[in-house]
């Protein structure tokens, strides 16, 4: 069973122009190829020395993954076992990460209950390694920053806090209308999660139907609490950003979300001047310049330039893969086979437990330099927009519960 509809707009990276391998970009790649091991859990290999030494040098540290895998978040806590990070920014929603972290503060059999009772409704952290670097920075109260829309499984947690919190009865028999439709919508779209246009509205989550907006926008002008306030404004620009998106508006759709991380990233400036940032996002967002897909100034981009306000610098880390699977969002295993137009690099890999690792800017620097043409659009972003590159030779699919 594959989910696509969501996983298309969030999860998983955008179809990109594939490129032919080029045989100047593949000597280039071969002179400039390290490696370290990764075996039983653990990391070892002199380059990794130079990498922290790197990532210690920077403020603002961006991993772009490819999602759902075990082998990224293994590499995550091998880093916070180096590196003592401030806060972590992840693609989230903060309003989901502030039930799930309210509650494991406040009692853990009633975090048990919150996950066991909607097992694939919290987006990343329904994924249990990605939940266990949430966990580790709750516990260590360090601030997890989200910057991202709701994703569109996660109305009904969201919908059932706002019914027990509310004190406005009309707002609540409003909550619990809309958990009732959520609720078959979802169903419904389980057990047909492959959706293709022309869609079905009542085969798609609630998020994606302009029936979440005409129920819950009058109840900005009803008394109710700021939480309740901001759940609803996540929700409601959430399912904008969805509805824009089925209609054929996807760049549109794209725009607005970035917009949204951007606004979310600046309202937390305070928080991150200073500090030790710790980015994990998709490949596609955390670039230097432009995304990857879109060829549009990203998140990445915005964090280069806080970095620079403080005159500081940001470092870009892509995390990719040759080839594996990655976990679906219902427990299914999803093929990969990473970026195609990364074929130089990835052809590179000899031995499952070694990892490589270029120095992207190197890489640049003698393709400017043999004045090599790159045809991919996407490969030039790629190369322009990250300082390093780490190919896992095989991922397996993060579980859930």
């Amino acid at each position: 069973m594959k989910s696509h509809l969501p996983l298309a707009i969030l999860f998983l990276i955008a179809n990109f122009a594939s490129a032919q391998s080029d045989s100047s970009l593949d000597s280039i790649a071969a002179a400039h190829k390290e490696t370290f091991v990764y075996e039983a859990d653990s990391f070892s290999g002199n380059s990794l020395d130079s990498l922290l030494a790197e990532i210690n040098n920077h403020q603002y540290i961006l991993i772009g993954e490819q999602h759902h895998t075990n082998e990224v978040p293994s590499f995550i806590r091998y880093l916070l076992q180096k590196v003592n990070f401030d806060n972590y920014i992840m693609e989230g929603n903060q309003s989901v990460t502030n039930l799930l972290s309210e509650t494991l503060k406040k009692s853990e059999r009633d975090y048990d209950d919150l996950l066991e009772r909607y097992t694939d409704r919290f987006g990343f952290y329904t994924f249990e390694k990605d939940r266990e670097l949430l966990e580790y920075f709750v516990l260590a109260n360090k601030p997890v920053i989200e910057l991202d829309q709701v994703f569109a499984s996660s109305d009904v947690p969201l919908l059932d806090e706002l019914s027990k919190s509310t004190m406005n009865e009309k707002a609540k028999a409003v909550y619990q209308e809309l958990m009732n439709i959520a609720e078959i919508r979802w169903s419904a779209y389980k057990n047909n999660p492959d959706v293709q246009p022309p869609f079905d509205l009542n085969g798609l989550p609630l998020l994606f139907s302009e029936e979440l907006s005409t129920k819950l926008h009058p109840l900005l002008s009803q008394e109710i609490s700021a939480k309740e306030r901001q759940i609803i404004q996540d929700l409601l620009q959430s399912n904008a950003i969805y509805t824009m998106a089925i209609a054929g508006r996807g760049l549109q759709s794209h725009e607005m979300r970035i917009s949204l991380m951007k606004k979310n990233l600046l309202a937390n400036q305070h928080t991150l001047a200073g500090k030790k940032n710790l980015f994990k996002f998709g490949a596609n967002h955390v670039t230097k310049h432009k995304s990857l897909g879109q060829g549009t100034p990203d998140i990445g981009n915005f964090a280069l330039n806080l970095a620079d306000a403080e005159g500081e610098r940001s470092l870009h880390i892509a995390i990719m893969e040759k080839s594996g699977e990655v976990g679906g969002l219902f427990g299914e295993n999803v093929p990969t086979d990473g970026l195609p137009y990364l074929k130089s690099f990835t052809d590179l890999c000899q031995s499952p437990t070694e990892w490589l690792l270029f120095d992207l800017n190197k890489v640049n620097s003698q393709i400017k330099k043999k004045h090599v043409n790159l045809k991919s659009a996407a490969l030039i972003n790629f190369i322009d927009g990250f300082d390093y590159l780490i190919i896992i030779p095989e991922v397996s699919p993060q579980s859930k519960m």
